[in-house]
């Protein structure tokens, strides 16, 4: 069981970022995952059907990972 204002954040360049979005969607938990610029249109496309929110954060997967610890960071309990 989990509460229900779980929100699990994830940075992804993609494959992993479509995993954590799939486990996200079965579990009913809210689900947000930072990109950076460039990914796939096809990996967005399908993170968002998965019912994750996609934002997309800097040239690169590291700018992409600190968009979303600070995410993390600012509003813990989101």
């Amino acid at each position: 069981m989990h509460g229900d204002n779980l929100h699990v954040i994830a940075a992804s360049g993609g494959n992993a970022g479509i995993a954590v979005a799939c486990v996200a969607n079965e579990l009913g938990i809210k689900c947000t995952v930072f990109i950076p610029n460039g990914v796939s249109p096809g990996t967005v496309n399908c993170l968002k059907r998965e019912g994750s929110e996609v934002v997309i954060e800097g040239e690169y997967y590291l700018q992409a990972l600190r968009s979303a610890e600070d995410a993390v960071t600012v509003n813990p309990h989101a």
